[in-house]
């Protein structure tokens, strides 16, 4: 069941290699960052708490755009749904547009809005092995930059489930450290 799941990523892996190699012929000169970081998420719908992290790969199109994307993975949350009466890891794969606001200052803030696939791995008894549906994502946050190629983001966002994933609704909450070259300008 791992070969067919990973099946489902293969056009989502394709497209975020595309996204990536399109967004750096095209950007600003000098606009590439990577991000990772700790997650937080809060599970709204069964009020359950996790640890999980991300990552990110960014690319500037104009002094106040940035498309890229992004890969967020939980850890265990509590759930009682058709696929597991137990735990389930949630992972989410998206591509990204943030809005900037005040790019050239040592603390900017932005907000961004992504798309794209949600997969839920149950953890314990299970009656299927996971399930694949769509995700959207909402965020704001802020980074501080540390040196010109270096920043801190804090970030808050809510991301749901779409199709057969609707019943995932979280709220998280992320520390990132940034590596770019857009930082500072």
């Amino acid at each position: 069941m791992k070969r067919i799941l990973f099946s489902r990523w293969i056009p989502w892996i394709c497209l975020l290699g595309l996204c990536a190699s399109v967004c750096t012929a095209y950007g600003d000169v000098g606009s590439i960052e990577l991000s990772g970081g700790v997650l937080a998420p809060y599970d709204v719908s069964e009020g359950d708490t996790s640890v999980g992290w991300q990552i990110a790969y960014a690319a500037g199109v104009t002094d106040h755009v940035e498309i890229g994307a992004i890969f967020m993975k939980t850890g265990n949350f509590e759930a009682d749904n058709d696929i597991t009466d137990g735990e389930v890891e949630i992972s989410t794969l998206m591509l990204q547009t943030r809005w900037l606001f005040n790019p050239e200052s040592k603390t900017r803030g932005f907000v961004d809005l992504a798309g794209g696939m949600m997969d839920l791995d149950p953890k314990g008894k299970a009656t299927t092995s996971s399930r694949s549906g769509g995700a959207a994502r909402l965020g704001i946050g802020v980074d501080q930059a540390l040196t010109p190629h270096l920043a801190l983001r804090f970030s808050t966002g809510y991301t749901t489930g779409i199709g057969r994933t609707s019943e995932i609704d979280i709220l998280d909450v992320s520390v990132s450290l940034v590596f770019g070259v857009r930082l500072l300008e």
